[in-house]
């Protein structure tokens, strides 16, 4: 445990050296893997906390505040609906039917809540909240790197070993992922994300560092120099990205087409 200690503050320290050795390792991978699930699971921790506290709160909603909100919401969207052309009638029977809908699916809700479960309510919230923190190590990333995860951490790490290979890089798969999983560390800061401000600043610097820290891996593990293990860590998100816009571009003719032809 200490040595492995030592390896993720050499790491967030950019000793190449560090990462280079934990690479050589036959247990490089399974380093590397208890890094990314031990930072998810630390980043969690407050959701598991809040979650196992809303098991004893109360769960009714006040119906007073709830049509205040109701109202809110509807009068936004009221301006779009008048400018869709339709009569100020007709859109006040829709907002109605709307809000009363809305009022009776709530009512429903709060009824469910309040049957009897298996286990008290407390209880019950608590085993789904240890359950959703448990899982949180295998959810996915909204941007490549940008969280600790098993699934951003193997799934986009495929795509970097192949470009790397592409480019000259000689190492394995498992001293190649043992290092890179190395990135997460810095990703602890986001422990701090529902802190206004701070919290996002703190999240960013992780993010950034964890894309260094990742880069350096690449580079020692596969023997590559700092400009080609940049192109291997990019590529695949560039051709992501490229890939997509060339989708939207086709989709945008196609319907450019389909609407001059209809024109004439």
């Amino acid at each position: 445990m200490k040595a492995w200690l030592t390896d993720i503050l050499n790491a967030l320290r950019l000793r190449g050296a560090t990462l280079a050795a934990v690479s050589e390792r036959p247990d490089a991978f399974m380093r590397g893997l208890l890094v990314v699930v031990a930072v998810a699971l630390i980043v969690g921790l407050p959701a598991l906390v809040s979650g196992i506290v809303a098991g004893f709160q109360p769960t009714t909603v006040e119906p007073a505040e709830a049509q205040l909100n109701l109202s809110g919401a509807f009068d936004m969207v009221r301006p779009w609906l008048r400018s869709s052309g339709l009569p100020d009638t007709m859109l006040d029977e829709i907002v109605d039917l709307a809000q009363g809908n809305t009022m009776m699916a709530g009512q429903i809700a709060a009824e469910v809540q309040q049957l009897p479960t298996a286990l008290p309510r407390p209880v019950a919230q608590a085993f789904k909240s240890i359950g959703a923190w448990l899982s949180r190590p295998f959810a996915g990333s909204p941007f490549p790197l940008a969280i600790a995860s098993l699934a951003t951490w193997l799934g986009y790490g495929i795509f970097v070993m192949l470009f790397a290979k592409l480019l000259g890089g000689r190492g394995t798969l498992h001293g190649f992922f043992g290092a890179t999983g190395f990135y997460a560390a810095p990703h602890v800061l986001a422990l701090f994300s529902p802190v206004p401000v701070l919290g996002a600043i703190l999240s960013f610097v992780g993010f950034v560092w964890g894309v260094v820290i990742y880069a350096v891996a690449t580079a020692v593990s596969h023997r590559l120099s700092a400009g080609r293990a940049l192109v291997a860590v990019f590529a695949p998100l560039i051709a992501i990205l490229a890939f997509v816009a060339l989708f939207v571009l086709a989709v945008s003719l196609v319907a450019l087409i389909g609407g001059l032809g209809a024109q004439s």
